[in-house]
């Protein structure tokens, strides 16, 4: 029951400043980054004053590249010639700031406690939150990153 529309064909005029909050997952590792900073300054015209845009991308200083290596060898798709950028908490971060947000903040989640899950969600989510506590989320195999106007 929805409605998908591509970007190219979404009338951007009709939002601007409309939105509180924005998300966008999984799509920055696919861009280069003119694309990416093209991307952003054009949801920042869509966020009311004060709005977030949040979006999450694979922390490439991370295990990410060994999950990639194995999704490639054993997965349908390749994506060493899919994911442009390979971003990391620094170079993600010197991309935000590329655009028009004034507060650019980047963090690392999703430790290794998140296989623990295997055994059950509740101890699985337990254990990621313990790590990411003890090492102050040092540890993450994704990036979130959250701009706001």
């Amino acid at each position: 029951k929805a409605n998908f529309i591509f970007y190219k064909d979404f009338d951007k005029e009709k939002y601007k400043n409309y939105f509180d909050v924005i998300t966008v997952l999984g799509l920055l590792e696919f861009l280069d980054d003119d694309s990416n900073i093209y991307l952003i300054n054009d949801l920042y015209k869509m966020l009311k004053p004060e709005g977030k845009l949040i979006m999450t991308t694979p922390n490439y200083r991370s295990f990410m590249i060994f999950f990639e290596l194995i999704l490639n060898l054993f997965g349908k798709i390749n994506y060493s010639n899919t994911h442009i950028n390979k971003f990391n908490k620094s170079t993600l971060k010197n991309l935000a700031k590329k655009t028009n947000f004034s507060e650019v903040n980047v963090r690392k989640f999703l430790n290794f406690g998140t296989f623990f899950s295997f055994f059950n969600w509740r101890f699985g989510i337990f254990i990621d939150k313990l790590i990411d506590n003890l090492f102050s989320g040092f540890f993450g195999y994704l990036l979130l990153l959250e701009l706001k106007k």
